[in-house]
């Protein structure tokens, strides 16, 4: 359903920006530390929105459920 869709749209988003982090510490950009704490904020964030989906979907449910 649309709430699926939207967790692995958020996966997909922490996977590429880990990448981007990967890339620009190899590139010299980013420190070892640098780039772990973009990993870790980057974490944090889907945390968050996966969050609010399944908020969402509970709403959702209780809603249906009230009527």
């Amino acid at each position: 359903g649309f709430a699926e869709e939207a967790k692995i749209r958020i996966r997909n988003i922490r996977r590429d920006s880990n990448k981007l982090v990967e890339s620009e510490q190899k590139g010299g950009l980013l420190t070892e530390d640098d780039s772990k704490s973009g990993k870790d904020q980057v974490q944090e964030l889907t945390k968050t929105y996966e969050g609010k989906v399944d908020a969402m979907v509970e709403h959702k449910r209780k809603e249906i459920m009230d009527v």
